[in-house]
């Protein structure tokens, strides 16, 4: 959905595809990452987010649609030097946390489950390489 760094403009195409969801009405949108054009220094997170939200999550909020987020790398990479785009993502959803069942929510957004329909959704947070950690993955 981004464009080029730093912008807070999305193409009518999101216009159109938000408003096709709507008609369409389905239980739940996924979004798998890199909502946002960001990961570069100096540009505006929150003015980005604002147009994001603007445009794809409060229409599909006020058509009761809950939007499911992932953490991509222009949203909030998990490397340090990133560290204040991943605090602006965390703040971000969870002002605008869905109405979902969820099963699991404590480290919400970067990690969390819930269910809708019968299926179990898991979000993981990818943005570094390499595997999961065993506290990610609750191993004993």
């Amino acid at each position: 959905m981004n464009g080029a760094y730093g912008s807070t403009r999305y193409s009518p195409d999101v216009k159109a595809a938000v408003e096709r969801l709507i008609e369409l009405k389905p239980s739940v949108v996924l979004a798998t990452g890199d909502l946002v054009a960001g990961q570069k220094a100096g540009l505006d997170y929150r003015a980005m987010w604002k147009s994001f939200h603007q445009s794809v999550t409060l229409p599909l909020q006020e058509a009761e649609i809950p939007l499911a987020v992932t953490v991509g790398n222009h949203d909030g990479s998990g490397y340090p030097k990133f560290i204040e785009e991943r605090r602006i993502f965390e703040d971000e959803w969870k002002t605008y946390l869905p109405a979902l069942k969820y099963s699991d929510i404590e480290r919400y957004p970067f990690f969390y489950s819930f269910e809708s329909e019968g299926p179990v959704f898991i979000a993981l947070d990818t943005t570094r390489v390499g595997p999961l950690s065993d506290a990610v993955l609750k191993k004993p």
